[in-house]
């Protein structure tokens, strides 16, 4: 993914991807979808995608590791987990 740097959309709903591991190259992703990736197990550097607005993990029951930042883990398996326009807390 480093080598798309304008890439705005990812949909990769139902592939048999393993990780997403993003980096600061990415930082133009606004759409990632993923949904029923069942052999989807880590996402990392969620933080590195500052206009990110749409989030589908629905129906990625293996995913046990969602990295967002920096000593900051979400674990655990989502049965389901969509999350539309993603706002700074």
């Amino acid at each position: 993914l480093e080598e798309l740097p304008k890439l705005k959309s990812l949909d990769v709903s139902g592939t048999p991807i393993k990780e997403l591991i993003f980096s600061g190259k990415n930082s133009n992703f606004e759409i990632l979808e993923a949904a029923f990736c069942t052999c989807l197990t880590k996402i990392e550097n969620l933080h590195l995608l500052p206009k990110l607005k749409t989030l589908n993990l629905e129906g990625c029951n293996q995913l046990q590791e969602v990295k967002v930042k920096k000593g900051v883990n979400i674990t655990g398996r989502p049965l389901s987990l969509k999350v539309t326009e993603v706002e700074d807390i």
